[in-house]
């Protein structure tokens, strides 16, 4: 009787470690799903972003900026003002030039006189 109860407790153990595996196994599952669904999901925003940048840069070519900060070519500002009106997510919206100039909108936010965009890191790495 012993044995028999000793036999019936291992395969209990065997059907809960059995049971344990198989919830491990669907929880990985579902966790590189929905994994795999967040990673969709950033490469897509990512895309976007970049054919955003992509667009800005074809449109406001360095020749069109203007000689310096707050003086911009009257295009370069309706673009930059019309990129950030259609993207809320956008906080500020700028360029920088290998001639040293910058632009951004919102106008107020206004960096030192010596701001140079070259010496970036975002400038830099594009």
């Amino acid at each position: 009787m012993a044995r028999k109860a000793a036999l019936k407790m291992q395969g209990r153990a065997l059907d809960v470690n059995t049971a344990r595996a198989k919830v491990q196994e669907e929880m990985f599952a579902s966790a590189s799903g929905k994994l795999a669904v967040l990673n969709e999901t950033i490469n897509q925003m990512i895309g976007a972003t970049e054919k955003n940048v992509d667009f800005l840069a074809d449109q406001l070519p360095a020749g069109n900026i203007g000689p310096v900060q707050g003086n911009e070519d009257p295009f370069v500002r309706a673009v930059l003002d019309a990129y950030k009106q259609k993207h809320d997510d956008v906080e500020l919206a700028s360029v920088g030039t290998d001639q040293g100039v910058y632009a951004n909108v919102p106008k107020s936010a206004v960096n030192p006189a010596d701001y140079d965009p070259r010496k970036r890191p975002w400038y830099i790495s594009a």
